[in-house]
């Protein structure tokens, strides 16, 4: 991505759940990503050009990087649990089946 890119994500402002305040998609000081699929789509609803030009490049990044970099898999047994922090990595899931009995719930843990 184009350091201008960089630049814009910072300046799009995500509704946080269950908070009443926003979180910029992108942090530099400390470095930050707040990538949230949901969030994403409804932050286009009313983007200007460049931000959504800027989304289109970070999703293409993305996607590439699934392709290309060193991608951690981790499949869950039964009775097991997956805790991560949002602020130290950048992590998502594949789509869980229709049928599948499966559970997923999703906690925040906010700091004061």
């Amino acid at each position: 991505m184009s350091d201008a890119e960089t630049a814009v994500l910072t300046t799009i402002q995500l509704r946080v759940f269950h908070h009443a305040e926003s979180h910029p998609l992108l942090k530099n000081d400390p470095y930050q990503c707040y990538w949230l699929p949901v969030m994403i789509e409804e932050a286009l609803k009313s983007a200007d050009s460049m931000q959504a030009l800027a989304i289109a490049s970070f999703r293409r990044e993305l996607a590439e990087r699934m392709e290309t970099q060193n991608v951690l898999s981790v499949r869950l047994q039964s009775s097991e649990a997956l805790f991560v922090n949002n602020h130290r990595m950048l992590h998502g899931r594949r789509a869980i089946a229709q049928d599948s009995t499966r559970f997923l719930t999703r906690a925040y843990v906010m700091q004061p």
